[in-house]
C-alpha cells in the first residue's frame, strides 16, 4: 500500500469520527432554530390579542347583559361625592348609537389601567336585559371604564344568606385605545352641555 492510499484511509477514518459531531451540530441548530421560529409566533400571536376587550375581566352576568341589551340609556355622574350620583335625564342610544359602542367596548385593549389614577366618572351607560342592569362607568381622566353588575343568588343563595342579599360585580379596563370614538360617542349624546363639549 502506498503513501497516498494510507492517506485516503486516514481521512476517510477522521470523517467518520467526524459525522457525529456534524449531525449532533445541525440537530442543534435546527432545535434552536425552531425555538426561535415558535417564540415569535407566539409572541405576534400575544401583541394580536392584546389584553382583550374591556369586558375581559368582567364576570359572565355582565357581558352577557353588555354584549346583547335590550337597550342602553346614558347618564351624566355627579362625582363630587362618593358614589357619583346620576345628575339629569338619560339619554337612550339608538341602534346606530349602540353599535358605534360596542365597537369601542369590544375593541382589543393595548393597555392596562394606569394605578396612579384615581378614576373620577363623569358618565354612566345603563344596559338593561329585561329586569336586569349593568352599568358601565367611563373616566375620561384616566381612560378608565368600570363595570358593574347585580346578581341576587337564587332563593337567597347558601345558608346564612337572605333573600334579599345581592352580589355586586364589579370590574374596570383602559379605554386609552378607544378614547376617541368613545368621546365623540358622549359627546353627540349632550350637544348642548358645554361642560361635556370641553372635554378633550
Amino acid at each position: 500500500m502506498d503513501d497516498s492510499d494510507s492517506d485516503n484511509e486516514r481521512h476517510s477514518s477522521d470523517k467518520d469520527q467526524n459525522r457525529p459531531v456534524a449531525v449532533a451540530k445541525m440537530r442543534n441548530f435546527l432545535l434552536l432554530s425552531l425555538s426561535l421560529t415558535t417564540f415569535l409566533a407566539f409572541a405576534q400571536g400575544a401583541h394580536k390579542q392584546g389584553l382583550g376587550d374591556t369586558l375581559h375581566g368582567s364576570d359572565p352576568e355582565t357581558r352577557r347583559i353588555v354584549r346583547n341589551p335590550d337597550w342602553v340609556e346614558v347618564y351624566q355622574l355627579d362625582n363630587s361625592h362618593i358614589p357619583a350620583s346620576r345628575v339629569g335625564k338619560a339619554v337612550r342610544l339608538s341602534r346606530a348609537q349602540l353599535a358605534k359602542l360596542e365597537r369601542a367596548i369590544t375593541a382589543p385593549r393595548e393597555s392596562a389601567v394606569d394605578p396612579k389614577c384615581t378614576p373620577s366618572p363623569g358618565f354612566e351607560f345603563a344596559f338593561h336585559k329585561g329586569s336586569k342592569e349593568a352599568t358601565m362607568d367611563v373616566c375620561f381622566q384616566c381612560n378608565v371604564v368600570e363595570y358593574s353588575s347585580q346578581q341576587r343568588p337564587p332563593n337567597g343563595g347558601p345558608g346564612h344568606m337572605t333573600p334579599t342579599f345581592i352580589r355586586v360585580n364589579r370590574s374596570e379596563a383602559s379605554i386609552a385605545a378607544v378614547r376617541k370614538p368613545m368621546l365623540k360617542l358622549v359627546k353627540s349624546l349632550f350637544p348642548k352641555n358645554q361642560g361635556v363639549q370641553s372635554i378633550q
